[in-house]
C-alpha cells in the first residue's frame, strides 16, 4: 500500500512534489493558505512542464493547518521557506501531528532539518537535498528549468520507511537516492546557493545573465573558494579545491532561470539567505576564517532584504488607507 503524503506550502516545489506524486497515484493532501488560489487549483487543477511532465486534479486542498493535520498524512513534505519553518513547526507541535507522521524536509539552507527535530525527534525526520529549478509560469503551472539527482538523508531509526519514501519518489519521476552522509550534500548546495543565488537576489539578473557577465562570475568564482576553505575546515572528504571547476560548470548550466532567493526579492519577501550566505559566514567565523566576499554579499542581502520587506508594509498600508 503506498503513503499518503501531505505537502505543506504550494510554491514551485511543493507544487511539483503534489502533481508528480498525485499522478503517481498516491493519495496527497495538501496545505494552501492562501483561499482564492486553492479555489483556483481545485477547478483548474495544477501542472508541471519542462524536465519535468504532469497533470493533477486535487483531491484534498485545505487553507487552515488544522484542517491539514486532521487528514493525518503518513509523510509531510515541508516546503515552504526555510525562514517559516520554527513558526510552522510550533504551530504543528500545539495542535498535534499523527504520532507516526514523518517529516521531510525540502528546503534548500545548512542545518533546516534540525528545526524540525528538535521538536518532534530525529526518528520522525528527513532531510531532501533538491537540485531542482522551477518556477510558476501560470497561476496554477510550473516550469522545471532543471531536474537532477536528489538525495535522501538515511535515517536509521526510521523503521525503513526512508528507503521506501525514496522508491515512491523514483517511481514517481525524480531521481532519489538515500545516503548516510548527507550533511555534505547540503554544504555543497548551500555552495552553489551563496555563490549564485545570492548574486541574482542583488543583482535581479537570471542564472545564464549572471554567469555570462564577466565581473560577476569571478565574485562566484571567490564565493565558491571562500566555500571551499571553510568545507575543509569541517573535513568533508569530496569538497577540496579540487570540486571548484565543477561547481562552476554547474552553475554555468542554470540557464535562465530565477532562483528562489531572486524570486522572493521581486515579491518583496524575506530570502533564505540566513541558511545560505548567513550560515556559512557563522561557521567561517567559528574556524577564524576570512570570507570577505560571502560576508559582503550575507550583509547586503539582509539589509536588501529590509527594505523591500519594509516597501511592501508600507504599500500595503498605503493601499489599506485608501479611500
Amino acid at each position: 500500500m503506498s503513503l499518503h503524503y501531505g505537502v505543506i506550502g504550494l510554491g514551485p516545489v511543493g507544487t511539483t512534489f503534489a502533481v508528480m506524486l498525485g499522478k503517481a497515484g498516491h493519495q496527497v493532501s495538501v496545505l494552501c493558505r492562501n483561499p482564492t488560489r486553492a479555489e483556483h487549483f481545485k477547478r483548474n487543477g495544477l501542472k508541471v512542464n519542462g524536465k519535468l511532465q504532469g497533470e493533477w486534479m486535487p483531491t484534498s486542498i485545505v487553507t487552515h493547518l488544522d484542517e491539514f493535520l486532521h487528514e493525518k498524512p503518513d509523510v509531510i513534505l515541508i516546503c515552504v521557506k526555510a525562514s517559516q519553518s520554527r513558526d510552522l513547526v510550533r504551530q504543528m507541535k500545539a495542535m498535534g501531528v499523527a504520532e507516526n507522521a514523518v517529516f521531510v524536509c525540502c528546503q534548500n539552507g545548512i542545518d533546516v532539518e534540525d528545526i524540525v527535530a528538535d521538536v518532534f525527534g530525529r526518528r520522525r525526520t528527513l532531510r531532501a537535498v533538491l537540485n531542482l529549478g522551477c518556477n510558476f509560469v501560470k497561476v496554477n503551472e510550473v516550469w522545471v528549468e532543471f531536474c537532477f539527482h536528489h538525495i535522501l538523508s538515511e535515517n536509521l531509526e526510521a523503521g525503513g520507511l526512508d528507503k521506501t519514501i525514496a522508491a515512491e519518489f523514483v517511481a514517481a519521476g525524480f531521481d532519489f537516492e538515500v545516503r548516510r552522509e548527507y550533511r555534505e550534500d547540503v554544504y555543497r548546495k548551500a555552495i552553489l546557493n551563496t555563490a549564485l543565488s545570492t548574486a541574482c537576489a542583488l543583482t535581479r539578473l537570471t542564472m545564464r545573465q549572471a554567469m555570462a557577465d564577466p565581473e560577476i562570475e569571478r565574485m562566484v568564482t571567490e564565493i565558491v573558494r571562500e566555500s571551499l576553505l571553510v568545507a575543509e575546515a569541517l573535513k568533508f572528504p569530496t569538497l577540496d579545491r579540487s570540486y571548484q571547476e565543477a561547481a562552476l560548470a554547474y552553475l554555468r548550466k542554470g540557464g535562465d532561470h530565477k532562483p528562489s532567493m531572486l524570486v522572493d526579492i521581486e515579491a518583496q519577501r524575506n530570502t533564505e539567505n540566513e541558511f545560505h550566505a548567513g550560515a556559512i559566514f557563522k561557521l567561517a567565523q567559528r574556524f577564524n576564517i576570512d570570507v570577505p566576499v560571502i560576508q559582503t554579499l550575507y550583509y547586503l542581502t539582509k539589509n536588501l532584504e529590509k527594505a523591500v520587506v519594509l516597501n511592501r508594509y508600507v504599500a500595503d498600508g498605503m493601499r489599506s488607507s485608501d479611500p
